[in-house]
């Protein structure tokens, strides 16, 4: 799945992936033209990729 939407939204998004609360999004920096991936390691959630530019 892609999603494409405002850097607040996808912070929060990130956080709760991680199973943090909405408001510790604001510790995730995040440019514009990147690109980021959710995923799992060892059955847990976790940021695969964040921030990457995208060449």
């Amino acid at each position: 799945m892609a999603l494409v939407a405002h850097g607040h939204f996808l912070r929060v998004l990130a956080a709760r992936w991680l199973g943090l609360g909405p408001e510790e999004g604001r510790l995730l920096k995040l440019d514009t033209g990147t690109y980021s991936r959710l995923g799992y390691e060892h059955a847990e959630p976790v940021l695969l990729t964040w921030n990457a530019p995208i060449s």
